[in-house]
């Protein structure tokens, strides 16, 4: 692209949509894969992540929603004196017996 870039198109008076065309075409897509090429290697990193799901130490929950992936955020919502705090604690506790390192935040 020569150094240029969008504020020097503007001063100079360039076109901008030719600006545009250049910088398409100089980029490769990202994403857009065959399917058959983004499944090779799935099923071994899907296992990978498997080992790394914390439980919620809660029959139900571990069963209706199969545990806390790494990048996963819960956030427990409810009403005043309905166990949230106790719920977050009984989840944190469960999985630090297990030697995992968890963050519990409180607002």
């Amino acid at each position: 692209m020569g150094g240029r870039d969008i504020s020097e198109i503007h001063r100079t008076g360039g076109n901008f949509v030719e600006y545009l065309d250049k910088v398409r075409a100089d980029c490769e897509p990202v994403g857009f894969r065959p399917s058959l090429e983004r499944l090779v290697g799935e099923d071994v990193k899907r296992i990978e992540e498997a080992k790394r799901v914390l439980g919620f130490g809660v029959k139900f929950l571990d069963k209706a929603l199969g545990g806390i992936a790494p990048n996963d955020l819960i956030i427990l919502g409810g009403k005043t004196g309905r166990g949230k705090t106790e719920l977050a604690s009984l989840i944190a506790l469960f999985n630090t017996a297990l030697g995992r390192i968890v963050h519990y935040l409180a607002l």
